[in-house]
């Protein structure tokens, strides 16, 4: 459904942002669902039962959600639910849109009110999308940068939002690199051409250059120029540390996480980086607390899930790996992330080791063609000479992870072996 009016809101379905005279608010997508089901008959009345077999559809789900989404509308809208003006509920009965719904045009574009004088608050809630790190958080943050961008073209650091919002969505394996190659570069170009020297432009740039292209000399300079002109940014600092972790430097990678989360303490990219910094460090537990962390506010967060159970696991504690595994396995609307099912394969294997290598590898690879999360596998059943013909594959592919073999203790087999410090070539890294 195209963008409409509420009275004087705005409504950008597209986008799920709601416009207000006090600014822009983000609302979650099976909210704003709610409220486009509602706008469809203005002034009818719906029944729970009818929205919930409209927005959610084969999903269980008890009755709460319906009266939670209207809860979340009202409050984004600026509506009393004592005295509405937009959304009343009929008691026992169900809930309907009091105002008439008024189209826009299809180039209208929450500007006056949101962005003009707002740019920062905007960010801010790009940024706060991007690091819940969900294909669906990450996906919304690339539309809220790049409707930011169409709006305010000469902003650097929306431009800067949006290329690590689609390199995430890499690192998630959610999008293929042919399919954001175009638009990331475009991306980190325009950063570069509007603010060469801020921090988190050149944080872009050198993340472009060590994922995809392997310079990762050049990269590590650019960072460096990152520290120093953002020295207080706990983005910039957490981006450095994923930089050093996977050149094998982890105290450096170490200090600069921790220095990031006290300057964010509930930032959870600062949080996970840590978690793996600590990992790194083989300190299991305080990698466990770190990722817990991130958990405790992002409780479908892939990589904080799986390093807590690889974390676990490490310890000695396979039986909690499995319970953290198959607790996000469990939660309604999750999938079955071929990254968590990897922890959820070894950790079974260290419970259960008689069960056969080859039927777990078989089973695993009907789930998942990623040749990292293959070799991972095979380090775990032993087949080193498999897991670098994926390597080698990866390398090729220019696979955005290819840098984790560097850094994580799953891939210490690889590391041991004669045959990586071809590998550590290929990649571009110094040994």
């Amino acid at each position: 459904m195209q963008g409409f009016r509420l009275d004087d809101r705005l409504i950008f379905p597209d986008l799920n942002i709601v416009v207000t005279k006090d600014g822009s608010v983000h609302v979650e997508p099976k909210v704003m669902q709610v409220l486009v089901e509602l706008a469809r008959q203005p002034g009818e009345l719906f029944s729970k039962a009818q929205i919930l077999q409209s927005v959610w559809a084969g999903l269980f789900v008890c009755d709460d959600v319906v009266a939670n989404a209207v809860s979340l509308l009202r409050r984004a809208l600026g509506d009393e639910a004592k005295r509405p003006t937009l959304i009343q509920t009929i008691p026992k009965r169900g809930y309907r849109l009091l105002c008439a719904v008024e189209p826009m045009d299809s180039g209208a574009a929450p500007r006056s009110v949101a962005l003009e004088n707002d740019v920062d608050r905007c960010l801010l809630r790009a940024r706060h999308l991007r690091q819940e790190e969900t294909e669906l958080s990450l996906r919304s943050a690339c539309e809220y940068s790049e409707e930011i961008n169409r709006q305010e073209p000469n902003c650097a650091a929306a431009y800067a939002e949006l290329a690590l919002s689609l390199l995430s969505l890499l690192k998630l394996g959610a999008v293929g690199r042919e399919d954001v190659e175009t638009k990331l570069r475009s991306a980190v170009e325009n950063a570069v051409r509007l603010d060469e020297r801020a921090g988190i432009t050149l944080v872009c740039l050198a993340k472009l250059e060590c994922r995809y292209d392997g310079k990762w000399q050049s990269a590590e300079r650019h960072f460096r120029r990152a520290l120093q002109s953002s020295w207080q940014d706990p983005d910039v600092l957490t981006e450095c540390s994923t930089m050093l972790s996977a050149m094998r430097r982890f105290d450096e990678s170490l200090t600069l996480a921790e220095r990031a989360c006290l300057l964010d303490p509930i930032s959870p990219t600062a949080r996970l980086q840590a978690g793996h910094a600590f990992a790194c460090n083989s300190r299991w537990g305080e990698a466990a607390t770190a990722y817990r962390r991130v958990l405790r506010f992002s409780p479908q967060h892939v990589f904080a899930r799986w390093g807590l159970a690889d974390a676990l696991a490490q310890a000695g504690e396979p039986h909690d790996a499995i319970a953290v595994v198959t607790e996000r396995l469990a939660m309604a609307g999750a999938d079955a992330h071929p990254l968590l099912l990897t922890s959820l394969l070894h950790a079974q294997q260290l419970v259960a080791p008689s069960r056969s290598s080859a039927a777990a590898a078989e089973e695993f690879q009907l789930r998942t063609k990623d040749p990292i999360l293959l070799a991972q596998l095979c380090c775990f059943i032993g087949e080193k000479t498999k897991a670098f013909q994926l390597l080698d594959e990866a390398v090729d592919m220019k696979h955005y992870r290819i840098a984790a073999v560097n850094m994580f203790p799953q891939f210490g087999a690889i590391r041991e072996d004669s045959r990586y410090q071809r590998l550590l070539k290929r990649i571009g890294l110094s040994v």
